[in-house]
């Protein structure tokens, strides 16, 4: 009886330790495979191997764009286009940025730029509007937008239909965000929560209507140099009625 009872624990051993032994080897194996795979990892900021869209003319407008500065945009748009093209190969695509549709505004508050652009993907049959603040240091981006076109007469391309990850009203924002850069000599400029409608508040007291219609132009050609089209606003020039004061007790 105890003979048995030691074959079993013996076996019970044996069968334990093995199991063990073989737990053990597969961390060794898999410890080892992780030293040799460790490297094929591609990293969050390696920007040459990540799926990037590459823009074969833009030192023609960005001269002093970085290798990174670049691979972070063709990233950005990548991930754009991944998700109108989910099953393309991405590393075959190139983009050209499409003539007349850059604009770079200078943002003299911050002593940087602000460019809107339009590429075109032809293997893809795709178009964006790129919008983006670009700094003297040339560093990768971290307010780029790319939102699909909104004006029908830009579509050259008319069977894409193009989706972002974007509200429909972004443009509206970033006129919002960015108007107050500009530094206006007789008036400034703000908006409403709904971003339909821009408000310009002269500093004269009695601007003359010739004076407000010079504001208005002005207001509209900065709207238009940051790429977005002044109609998508109404405008309206305060005057003295619409001041309101409150007295503190």
């Amino acid at each position: 009886m105890e003979n048995n009872q030691d074959s079993r624990r013996e076996k019970t051993i044996f069968v334990t330790a093995l199991i063990v032994g073989q737990i053990i080897f597969i961390a060794i194996i898999a410890f080892i495979v992780s030293l040799f795979v460790h490297d094929e990892k591609i990293s969050n900021v390696d920007y040459e191997r990540q799926p990037k869209v590459v823009i074969e003319n833009i030192k023609s407008f960005l001269p002093d764009a970085t290798q990174d500065y670049s691979a972070v945009l063709g990233q950005k748009i990548a991930k754009t286009v991944e998700s109108n093209a989910p099953n393309y190969d991405i590393f075959g695509s190139k983009a050209t940025i499409r003539e007349n549709t850059f604009k770079m505004t200078k943002l003299e508050k911050d002593n940087t730029s602000f460019y809107s652009m339009i590429i075109d993907i032809p293997n893809l049959q795709q178009s964006y509007q790129i919008y983006d603040v670009y700094s003297s240091d040339n560093e990768p981006a971290n307010r780029m937008y790319v939102l699909c076109l909104d004006n029908p007469s830009e579509i050259i391309y008319p069977d894409f239909q193009c989706k972002d990850e974007y509200p429909l009203n972004m443009r509206s924002i970033i006129v919002n965000y960015y108007l107050p850069y500009f530094d206006f000599n007789y008036f400034s400029t703000f908006m409403e929560d709904n971003f339909t409608k821009i408000y310009i508040n002269p500093t004269e007291y009695s601007p003359t209507e010739k004076e407000k219609e010079t504001y208005l132009q002005e207001t509209k050609e900065a709207v238009r140099s940051l790429g977005v089209s002044p109609d998508l606003f109404t405008y309206e020039i305060a005057t003295p009625s619409d001041l309101t004061y409150q007295i503190n007790q």
